[in-house]
């Protein structure tokens, strides 16, 4: 297996603070790896040293083949010959002077894997792809005769093609063998032994305390006894024997202090509270089916997108709408909660909408903190605003931020759990996955899955439609058909 990067002793820092540090990583040629992390830990920069544009200040990297780093925030190279067959399959226009956020990561791929490298860097890979592009990605992947190194939030994209998991946590690279799922059972494992091992220790610092306070209290009163005089004759052999148990004692009791104070370096795993959401909160509709559609034609402009969508959505119903780029999904959300003609909505519904054009609601609103801001939207008390804050990871001072200092990501979770947490009866979610990292996508599942009323997603990610979904819709062919309950292993 030829060995193609390895890295010792490399520690990276920016604006004084540690952000990654390596003892040994090395990448071989069949080397299929994912990364995983929250947003900021440093995804994005291990790629760039693994590439050469960063430069750690401390230790080696030996690079022994080809690298090329797919960038997400980049624009495609165009320099860059690529195949044309494959940019008609990718339905990517030969003219390139408006392409969409899709259009746009499709060539970057098919740039870099154009490249052949010995080691391709993919950050973000599927980003803005619908079904067709994702597939296209797994199957160019499967059989790559290089190494790769993958950051993505896809969980099905890693499922079907990473062989190992690089864990960036607290700056340090943890590696799981297999896929994002057995990644996932590790981790799960790891809590339960943590767990345990929590409790035996809690167990064990008791035990030592008790024995401690026993030695302490014996040795107490075998000082009391000093000075008091026996008249009974006693060996001297006697007196040094109460004497040396007596220090023996005080040496037990501190050893048992030493013992107790070094069983620190142990805490409680946390662990996530079921996510409550007051169900008195969510307004009645006073109907089985708060939201149909009679056989309406969606259309954007002239085009017909799709024909005869006839929709009904039970109360409490998680529904997912599925598609290729360009189908209908989004346009179809918008027919809902304009109340389109055709369209028939509750007059007790009050619909919350997220899209991809979200973070613009806050620029006019830069001098309110996150917290205040949240406590102005909503009714809940600031204990379980906070409480819902930390979930998605807003905490301590991020509280205090202003709007106008949060980074898109922000503005996305801030956006998203506003919408749980306001006078709303139906959520209609444009891609609410896009940008976040896998632990809040997780989170967002959560809500969902408690939130008692109507929900209707839109998402390319099929982990995420699988997961939050109670019936599940695709747009082929002009049509809206719906999934087969049985069928719902969706790719």
């Amino acid at each position: 297996m030829d060995l193609l990067l390895d890295m010792q002793k490399v520690q990276v820092d920016y604006l004084d603070k540690r952000i990654l540090s390596i003892d040994d990583l090395k990448i071989y040629r069949s080397n299929r790896i994912g990364i995983v992390a929250p947003n900021g830990s440093g995804k994005t920069t291990l790629l760039k040293v693994l590439n050469g544009d960063f430069s750690p200040e401390t230790g080696t990297i030996k690079r022994l083949g080809s690298i090329y780093l797919m960038e997400q925030q980049s624009e495609p190279r165009f320099s860059i010959s690529v195949d044309e067959k494959q940019q008609s399959i990718l339905n990517i226009p030969s003219k390139h002077t408006s392409l969409s956020g899709g259009e746009k990561t499709k060539l970057k791929f098919l740039e870099a894997l154009n490249q052949y490298p010995d080691i391709l860097l993919l950050d973000e890979p599927s980003a803005h792809l619908d079904e067709v592009g994702i597939q296209f990605i797994i199957d160019h992947l499967s059989y790559y005769y290089g190494a790769f190194v993958l950051v993505s939030h896809d969980r099905y994209l890693l499922n079907q093609l990473v062989e190992e998991i690089w864990e960036v946590r607290d700056g340090h690279i943890v590696k799981y063998s297999g896929n994002f799922e057995e990644y996932k059972e590790q981790k799960e494992l790891e809590c339960e032994q943590a767990q345990n091992y929590y409790i035996q220790m809690e167990k064990e610092k008791a035990r030592l305390n008790e024995a401690l306070q026993d030695k302490k209290q014996l040795a107490s009163t075998m000082t009391n006894r000093k000075g008091v005089r026996e008249f009974r004759s006693k060996s001297s052999n006697m007196t040094k024997s109460k004497g040396t148990a007596e220090k023996n004692l005080q040496k037990s009791a501190k050893n048992l202090e030493k013992r107790i104070e070094k069983m620190t370096n142990y805490s409680l795993p946390k662990t996530k509270k079921p996510v409550y959401f007051d169900s008195g909160r969510i307004r009645e509709m006073h109907t089985s089916y708060p939201i149909m559609t009679d056989y309406i034609d969606i259309k954007q402009e002239e085009t017909l997108l799709v024909k005869d969508v006839s929709l009904q959505v039970k109360l409490g119903e998680k529904v997912s709408i599925i598609g290729k780029n360009g189908s209908g999904k989004s346009t179809l959300l918008k027919s809902i909660i304009s109340s389109s003609e055709g369209v028939t909505i509750s007059k007790k519904a009050r619909i919350g909408y997220f899209d991809q054009e979200t973070h613009s609601r806050f620029q006019n609103k830069s001098d309110i903190t996150v917290l205040d801001y949240c406590k102005k939207r909503s009714d809940y008390t600031e204990a379980y605003l906070r409480d819902m804050l930390s979930r998605i990871f807003f905490t301590g001072n991020d509280l205090y931020k202003r709007l106008s200092q949060l980074s898109g990501g922000e503005i996305t979770r801030l956006s998203l759990l506003l919408l749980f947490v306001q006078d709303y009866n139906i959520l209609l979610l444009d891609e609410p996955t896009n940008f976040l990292d896998i632990e809040t996508i997780e989170v967002v599942e959560e809500f969902i899955l408690n939130y008692p009323g109507i929900v209707v997603c839109v998402s390319h990610d099929c982990y995420f439609v699988k997961s939050i979904s109670d019936v599940i819709y695709s747009i082929e062919d002009n049509k809206l058909i719906q999934v087969p309950y049985s069928n719902q292993n969706i790719k």
